[in-house]
């Protein structure tokens, strides 16, 4: 089955940010790009998304999908499941915490409901974004969502002959063992080095730049947890300076072998 990436964002600079980084995700898989756009109600023909479309690289297909839905992350739901895709790519918003709690925050609930993994593009990525990521970060926690965020770096990095950085923060009372056993044991596959960050985990990893990706994995907390005590994944994918990945809690990073 042809493998498919979801690209969603506004129009202007934060569709085509995602579009660059759906692309960039797509070639190491050999996927095809849906482009898509949700209407709050009937769809209607989308010039602006042909647009974009026309201007994709020509080695990865990039087809157009309108939607039209009750809600944005329903309709983005719908079109993940119908495509059974690999990934959603978001572009940022661009819209302050105070508007994102008013108007919602597309980001945030798709994590939360969307049953595939969830990236986000940084602004101005697309006049930057390598051809494929190569250097990739995890952020690793000892958790089981962590675990499969490593899994799903490491298998894209022996598909773009890349590398892997995992990254801890704060002390490890206890895991110092474990990272290191499972650093060697990533190292066993690509190139795989461990280090640990000072600071809260958010502002740690939301400074890492030296990366042309950074994997997280999640724990769906719900709605009124992640407001009383915020998302480690949701404030990184807000405030990051490379692209980020994250895989909700259930999503496991495909079963495959290197092409």
């Amino acid at each position: 089955m042809h493998r498919t990436i979801v690209v969603a964002g506004s129009h202007g600079g934060p569709l085509e940010d995602a579009l660059a980084l759906g692309v960039a995700l797509a070639r190491p898989r050999g996927a095809r790009v849906v482009l898509t756009h949700v209407d709050l109600g009937t769809p209607s023909p989308d010039p602006e998304l042909e647009k974009v479309r026309a201007g994709a690289p020509h080695d990865v297909p990039v087809d157009v999908r309108l939607l039209g839905s009750t809600s944005v992350v329903s309709g983005l739901h719908q079109v993940v499941e119908e495509e059974s895709a690999d990934a959603l790519v978001l572009g940022t918003s661009h819209l302050g915490a105070v508007r994102r709690t008013v108007r919602g925050d597309v980001a945030l609930d798709a994590i939360r409901e969307v049953p595939c993994a969830v990236a986000s593009a940084p602004a101005g990525y697309a006049a930057t974004a390598p051809h494929q990521p190569r250097r990739i970060a995890v952020g690793w926690d000892a958790s089981p969502e962590a675990d499969e965020a490593l899994e799903w770096a490491v298998q894209l990095a022996e598909r773009t002959a890349g590398e892997v950085r995992i990254l801890h923060v704060g002390d490890l009372p206890g895991d110092g063992t474990r990272l290191e056993a499972v650093c060697r044991a990533a190292a066993d596959r690509v190139p795989a080095t461990s280090q640990r960050l000072e600071g809260e985990p958010q502002a740690a990893l939301s400074k890492v730049e030296d990366a042309d990706l950074l994997v997280l994995g999640s724990r769906g907390r719900s709605p009124l947890r992640r407001v009383l005590g915020g998302s480690v994944s949701a404030d990184v994918v807000h405030h990051a300076r490379c692209p980020v990945v994250v895989l909700p809690r259930g999503v496991q990073a495909p079963v495959e072998t290197t092409a």
